[in-house]
């Protein structure tokens, strides 16, 4: 039983090898078409050869070597004709067997009406033109055999005797016909929306790695640019120190990898904080707290991934034997964060916090972690920082500026 199911389904997959699973189904179809008329052919043979009726036999060799062609026609790559030379055969041999040999009591002409809606499944979308001509070949051809009076001029004395067992099996055949392609249809259409739904998962997963969640469901249903305005957040920069130097003689392929390992673990970080991340700039990093969903802690949660940052960085450095340093700077106040564009879109933040975060980091010190006063201001309570004084910030004048150091013990 396993090996006929093996080689049945290796049959009916013969040339369905197309990257198009649409196109795929199409090919399939045409085969399960020919592999019916052949199952079909088959068991009226053998009753045929049973009542020991010859002539039909010799008629039904050249149909029953037309639905091996059909299949071999696949098989080299005509998927296109062959659908259209087995339902045109068809349809001949039903309508001569009908017409000549059975009448139309024996009911053989009913596959006619199924026929047609096989060439919705078989005949290429290219060919719709054959699929018109065929349907109106097939009913003109049912209502020829339908309408047929008196006997059928090579029919057979014993035909009179199996006339109502030949109709069960004709109306049997039909049926059987009809559920082998619903279910066929069926089956393919499962797979189609599995496929659908996993690719769906799969883009969605997408867009939700590359914008923040909420973002990603308005931009969904709104293709319009999406702007808000936030009164407090705290944004952190953060760069590996010396990296530029560093890749000048590292091959590209581990440059990469460095870096995704290190950038991988700081990801994992924005999670367990609830912060999000905004960009990858070279070898700096960005993240905010306290967008897109306002928080009360986004302060403290910036601060808490900024000193874990740097313990990661150095277990990285235990593994792998490097000796990489960060350069954090971290500053809070109103920004604006969006997304803008029509492709490629981004989510990101813009206003004087942006720059002033971006200014803590670029003249901090390797291995600290400088933040503004306005920052300090929120942190001194449940953080340790050390004042390092008044520097002179580009674009902004002199600021107070302090170094994070850690947690205070409770």
């Amino acid at each position: 039983m396993l090996i006929m199911k093996t080689a049945l389904l290796k049959l009916i997959n013969i040339g369905a090898i197309s990257d198009n699973q649409f196109e795929n189904r199409r090919i399939v179809s045409s085969n399960l078409l020919s592999v019916i008329s052949l199952v079909i052919t088959a068991c009226y043979t053998v009753f045929y050869l049973l009542v020991s009726w010859w002539q039909p036999v010799f008629v039904y060799i050249p149909f029953f070597t037309l639905s091996f062609y059909c299949l071999y026609l696949n098989h080299k790559g005509f998927n296109r004709l062959s659908p259209i030379i087995a339902l045109f055969a068809l349809t001949v041999k039903l309508s001569i067997f009908t017409v000549l040999f059975l009448g139309r009591e024996v009911g053989l002409h009913f596959f006619l009406i199924v026929l047609p809606a096989a060439s919705f499944l078989t005949v290429s979308k290219k060919d719709k033109i054959w699929s018109i001509i065929y349907i109106v070949f097939s009913y003109s051809a049912f209502l020829l055999a339908e309408y047929s009076y008196g006997p059928p001029p090579f029919t057979s004395d014993i035909i009179g005797e199996y006339v109502n067992l030949l109709r069960i099996f004709s109306l049997s055949g039909v049926m059987a016909s009809i559920a082998v392609l619903i279910l066929f249809f069926h089956i393919s259409l499962n797979r189609a929306q599995g496929k659908l739904i996993i690719e769906h998962q799969r883009a969605e997963k997408l867009l939700f790695n590359i914008l923040p969640i909420p973002i990603a469901q308005r931009l969904k249903t709104d293709q319009q640019s999406i702007a808000e305005a936030f009164p407090a957040t705290t944004i952190l920069f953060a760069d590996i120190v010396g990296f530029t130097s560093f890749s000048k003689n590292v091959a590209p392929a581990s440059l990469v990898s460095i870096l995704n390992q290190i950038f991988s673990r700081f990801d994992n970080l924005t999670d367990k904080y609830g912060l999000e991340k905004i960009k990858t700039i070279g070898d700096a990093y960005m993240v905010a707290g306290g967008i897109p969903t306002p928080s009360d802690n986004h302060v403290e949660s910036v601060a808490n991934m900024g000193l874990e940052m740097q313990r990661e960085l150095s277990r990285f450095n235990e593994e792998y034997n490097y000796s990489f340093q960060l350069r954090i700077g971290i500053h809070t106040g109103e920004a604006v964060a969006g997304v803008i564009g029509i492709k490629k879109f981004s989510y990101d933040l813009w206003g004087d916090t942006v720059n002033t975060a971006s200014r803590m980091e670029s003249q901090g010190i390797p291995g600290e972690i400088q933040v503004s006063e306005d920052t300090y201001t929120i942190l001194r309570d449940k953080f340790q920082l050390q004042e390092r004084g008044v520097i002179d910030v580009k674009g902004k004048g002199e600021m107070r500026v302090f170094l994070l150091q850690g947690r205070k013990t409770q």
